[in-house]
């Protein structure tokens, strides 16, 4: 009797620490994403290449959901990436279970290859920097 407890509560620390260092859970998001501008911006006397994005986003789930910190990136199939230097506010707030919103999406590089990427996604790592290679 006393091994059977022992085993058991072994195995309930066991279950709890692992639910604890699970992840969060990655929304089940669509991302409609199409381009709207494209064009330069002047900047502390640097000259970057700029494009806009309007953007939808559904929240899949039917469940409540608050965007984390988080941002969105620009990419093309060759593995290059922009990260996001502008969001609409209201596509950082709560969505409720199956609701969408509108926004845009800001993009800036100093590589004139911005203009040629399309793929817009959304991201809770890797948004510290600007511009990537893939």
């Amino acid at each position: 009797m006393k091994m059977s407890y022992v085993i058991c509560s072994a195995l309930l620390a066991l279950t709890t620490i692992s639910a604890h260092a699970s992840p969060v859970k990655t929304p089940d998001l669509r991302i409609d994403a199409f381009k709207k501008e494209q064009g330069a911006l002047a900047q502390r006397g640097e000259l970057l290449y700029e494009v806009v994005f309007d953007v939808n986003v559904a929240n899949l789930q039917n469940e409540d959901f608050k965007m984390p910190k988080s941002c969105f990136i620009l990419s093309d199939e060759k593995g290059n990436k922009v990260v996001s230097s502008g969001i609409s506010a209201n596509l950082l707030m709560h969505y409720g279970g199956l609701d969408s919103k509108e926004g845009i999406v800001m993009f800036t590089s100093k590589d004139k290859n911005i203009y040629d990427m399309s793929l817009v996604r959304w991201s809770s790592t890797g948004c510290q920097s600007n511009t990537a290679k893939g």
